[in-house]
């Protein structure tokens, strides 16, 4: 599942998402595929939405820091924003963001995490819109 659209309020019929995605998804110029849903959306009429497949997704590497902490590194591309997130295991619905959206301001992006109580953790990078 890439991902899950919420439920629109039943008293306004409105939600941020869009509900009920019907058809396909259409490819065009830029790229990008572009769909819509029936129901939803900001006033409840529906959504159009975007789906961008990267064909280099960001490879995150790991380095130790003094006083328990890591620092992640991943390919970027300069200008855009990702979100770096963890999860106890890969339960789809158990990952959390890990602090404020990250811009990258040149081909790399780095994060440093502090290694607490919380056990193991998983990291992946999400690049936002």
């Amino acid at each position: 599942m890439l991902y899950s659209f919420s439920r629109a309020d039943y008293d306004t019929g409105t939600n941020l998402d869009g509900c009920s995605p019907v058809a396909g998804l259409t490819q065009a110029t830029d790229g990008n595929f572009y769909g819509v849903t029936m129901d939803g959306g900001i006033f409840g009429r529906g959504a159009i939405f975007r789906l961008t497949i990267t064909t280099d997704p960001p490879t995150i590497t790991v380095g130790h820091q003094p006083g328990g902490r890591l620092e992640l590194a991943w390919n970027a591309v300069a200008g855009r924003e990702y979100q770096l997130q963890s999860n106890a295991g890969f339960d789809p619905a158990n990952w959390v963001n890990r602090g404020l959206p990250i811009p990258a301001t040149n081909a790399i992006a780095t994060a440093i995490v502090s290694i607490g109580s919380e056990g193991q953790q998983f990291y992946r990078v999400v690049q936002l819109p």
